[in-house]
């Protein structure tokens, strides 16, 4: 029953799940294109801004650069050297054109840099380094006012720095000019592919999509077909389901009805595998002494009980107990030997008994107990079930007579 509703359901929800499968593929395709085409705008934007915001700016700071040495401090050096210049004016207009330098050269070398870039700027960052010290040099001599040493000054030494810097400035612009060019035909290049990539998804996009609704018309088709046939099953099962009840109404365990198909059906699938059966008859020894005694409210309260504790101490799924009738119960164990069943068998009466349930009249003990006959093998094609049972029973009527409150191997 739960197995067959399950198959119902299952198949009641795979049009909505199809169909709900098909949506999100076309949504996260369309999001997917969406989401690609938003990322390279923002992504050519980049580099844009790179090229009009970085290397423009970069190439602007590198001749305001290259004009702070050929034009403000060559200008400044001439005039102070043919004495057209106050000392004062001279150091003014010379630490003007060194703050210039330092500004505009900070703001080159601290932008990014490839690999390239950083080995030939540390060519430049040298050499300005080098002319900056020769400008403090001619500043501190322009501040001592000492005309012998300002007469000492060597301004053909500043000269040739100054046109050293001046190429190498020279060649840092080109290079960056380059570069801006480079970039610019890159985003070309990477705009065209992207379009590319665009319109390929959204044909595959749109494939899938074709693809899949095909799979799912069909799904949907045998869907239809199969629901249909598990109704039918279903009517039937829950037919057969409402004419045979598998569970006692007393003590919630297996019934008699169940015992004879499950009996059945387990003693083939082990005849069929090669595996062990063992069949278990039990009694409550002297349930009747006890309803007569006690009442049969609190006999029925004994079943209860002992149905209880027997099922709870089968923990395999392959072990099953049932009520067979009045006080007697059975038990299936797959796939124990003899030895093991036995210590299974044990372990229900030990456990019973150990539920202290007072039985006065009990011959075996001053609790409830079980008496059993088990029997254990590997059957055949050829074993019948009814031999089993009566041999199990045979056994149980030996427990009974040695004493009760045990187990007789048949």
């Amino acid at each position: 029953m739960p197995e067959t509703t399950a198959i119902l359901i299952h198949y009641l929800k795979s049009t909505k799940v199809q169909l709900t499968i098909l949506t999100f593929f076309m949504l996260i395709g369309f999001f997917s294109i969406g989401y690609m085409g938003y990322q390279n705008v923002q992504k050519m934007k980049r580099d844009v801004d790179l090229v009009y915001f970085g290397s423009y700016i970069k190439i602007s700071k590198l001749k305001d650069l290259k004009n702070a040495y050929t034009g403000e401090l060559v200008n400044t050096i001439l005039k102070s050297k043919n004495r057209l210049l106050s000392h004062e004016l001279s150091i003014s207009l010379l630490k003007n054109s060194r703050e210039k330098i330092v500004d505009s050269w900070l703001y080159y070398k601290n932008s990014y840099k490839s690999e390239d870039e950083l080995i030939f700027m540390d060519r430049v960052d040298k050499a300005i380094n080098l002319s900056l010290i020769k400008i403090d040099i001619i500043l501190d001599i322009l501040k001592s006012k000492n005309q012998s040493r300002i007469n000492s000054i060597s301004y053909e030494k500043i000269f040739e720095t100054v046109d050293d810097i001046d190429i190498l400035i020279e060649a840092l612009v080109v290079y960056e000019s380059e570069k801006s060019h480079n970039i610019k035909k890159k985003i070309n290049i990477e705009f065209e592919d992207s379009l590319y990539k665009m319109w390929l998804l959204m044909v595959f996009v749109l494939v899938l999509g074709f693809v899949v609704s095909i799979i799912v018309s069909r799904n949907i088709h045998i869907s239809h077909k199969m629901l249909r046939e598990k109704g039918e099953q279903l009517r039937d099962v829950n037919k057969l389901l409402t004419e045979l009840s598998i569970t006692d109404t007393l003590t919630k365990i297996y019934n008699r009805r169940y015992f004879d198909l499950l009996f059945e059906r387990e003693l083939k699938s082990c005849a069929r595998d090669k595996r062990y059966f063992t069949f278990v008859m039990m009694d409550i020894d002297h349930f009747k002494q006890y309803n007569d005694n006690y009442g049969h409210g609190m006999g029925d309260e004994v079943l209860i009980n002992v149905a209880k504790t027997l099922k709870s101490s089968l923990k395999r799924p392959t072990d099953y107990i049932f009520r067979l009738g009045g006080e007697e119960f059975g038990a299936i164990f797959i796939g124990l030997d003899r030895d093991k069943s036995l210590a299974l068998a044990q372990k229900l009466l030990k456990t019973l008994e150990d539920q202290m349930i007072v039985h006065e009249h009990n011959s075996a003990s001053k609790y409830i107990t079980m008496s059993m006959g088990l029997k254990n093998l590997i059957p055949d094609a050829s074993t019948k079930g009814k031999a089993i049972i009566e041999s199990a029973d045979e056994a149980l009527y030996k427990a009974k007579e040695s004493g009760r409150n045990r187990v007789v191997l048949a």
